[in-house]
């Protein structure tokens, strides 16, 4: 189970990566080396914050397990952090949101790079959920920085070839999917 749980959750946060960074692409004139950095950039992000909300999900274990017998309260607390970040995924997918045509000639480093930060507590609460599963952190962090790297390559080249046609879609696709994984974890 652990293995399918770290697929679909690499899969769902990647959908929401895919979702946030083809807007950004769609108005990209020219794509260029800066992709690459700033994939490599979300995904040492990424990877970073899972990192830490893991360790966190694993010291909450170990601060509450001279009080408890069972795994059962760390078990339904992780599911309501994947469910909370999937319903925060869903809603952001369904909001309105502004077009503006604001065409840039290139990749805005600073301003991608504090999106990604906006978008880190998703991978903090994700880490900490598994932490507190007793999943393994190795697994965890590569499919964390794997799909952060490939889905932000993805997103910057669909928004620029496809437009903003499914960025919604995928949001609330990964949205969905962090929700079905929670309640699979629940029974």
């Amino acid at each position: 189970m652990a293995a399918a749980s770290l697929l679909i959750l690499s899969v769902s946060m990647g959908l929401g990566i895919y979702g946030i960074v083809a807007r950004r692409g769609a108005n990209i004139v020219c794509l260029d080396m800066r992709m690459v950095w700033m994939a490599v950039i979300w995904g040492i992000l990424q990877l970073t914050t899972a990192g830490l909300g893991y360790g966190a999900g694993v010291l909450l274990l170990r601060a509450d397990s001279h009080v408890q017998t069972g795994g059962d309260p760390a078990h339904i607390a992780a599911c309501v952090l994947l469910a909370g970040c999937g319903a925060r995924m869903i809603l952001f997918g369904l909001r309105k949101k502004t077009i503006l045509e604001h065409r840039m000639e290139r990749i805005n480093m600073q301003e991608d790079t504090l999106l990604c930060l906006r978008c880190c507590g998703l991978s903090a609460a994700a880490g900490c959920a598994f932490g507190l599963l007793r999943y393994p952190l190795a697994a965890m962090v590569a499919a964390a920085f794997g799909s952060a790297c490939l889905c932000t390559i993805l997103g910057y080249l669909g928004g620029r070839i496809y437009g903003t046609l499914r960025t919604d879609a995928a949001q609330i696709a990964g949205g969905a999917l962090l929700c079905g994984l929670a309640c699979l974890l629940v029974f």
